[in-house]
């Protein structure tokens, strides 16, 4: 994997497949029907990163979700988070340390009882990361037209597709309703069990370096996706 400079998410090396989707919703039907390799994706990911348009909507979420329970139904839940955060139920749908894999998440919303947020972090894989419900937002670290660290912040709600490779430092918060997301990533990439007797969890072991905590840059200002994203250029969506 291509080092990352987590601190002012530099321009990654990438050069595109000749496979291209001409929209979001045709990647993500290809991913379902497990078609897209570990390259593509990565392909993919880091060529819409570097053009600095990472944040999609899908239009064909009420086709997927079908088939997204049916692969639920048949898959081990891991239930993860710190004992101060809300249980966080993950389903492994499918996909290994060799392939294209993809969860289904529920973050729920904050409590009384559980009120620390999900904090920044990083994960070793490149991410494609679908809202099926609920909203909240993603905040993102990257480097504006300028060259200056900003957090990228970028409302979600259902339909909502954000990307990004490896070792970017991000977050979500989640809204009043919490959000559910189908998280797909170039290979499997499992949170460990929460350390709670009183849940069954059924879902595959972790994987070593599932995530680490990291903050961003000290003094990035938190910038819209809106006026962040770039013009789109030939090949890319």
């Amino acid at each position: 994997m291509v080092a990352i400079d987590t601190s002012s998410a530099a321009a990654i090396a990438s050069v595109m497949m000749s496979r291209t989707w001409a929209t979001i919703d045709e990647l993500l039907g290809a991913v379902l029907d497990r078609t897209v390799t570990r390259a593509e994706l990565r392909e993919f990911v880091i060529a819409q990163w570097n053009a600095k348009r990472f944040a999609f909507r899908a239009g064909a979420i009420a086709a997927w979700v079908p088939k997204v329970a049916a692969l639920a139904e048949r898959a081990g839940v891991t239930h993860h988070g710190r004992p101060d955060q809300p249980i966080c139920p993950s389903r492994h749908l499918f996909g290994d340390d060799a392939s294209v894999a993809a969860r289904l998440v529920f973050d729920p919303p904050n409590s009384p009882e559980r009120p620390e947020p999900i904090e920044f972090h990083t994960h070793p894989v490149e991410s494609v990361i679908v809202v099926l419900r609920g909203g909240g937002s993603y905040q993102m670290c990257h480097r504006d037209a300028a060259g200056r660290d900003v957090v990228v912040n970028v409302p979600l709600e259902a339909g909502s597709v954000v990307c990004f490779p490896g070792d970017i430092v991000h977050t979500i918060e989640c809204g009043a309703e919490g959000v559910e997301t189908l998280n797909i990533t170039d290979r499997l990439n499992q949170p460990a069990w929460r350390d709670d007797p009183t849940l069954q969890n059924t879902g595959p072991a972790a994987s070593p370096d599932f995530a680490r905590a990291a903050d961003p840059p000290p003094g990035a200002p938190t910038v819209p996706y809106t006026g962040f994203a770039a013009a789109r250029l030939p090949g890319l969506l």
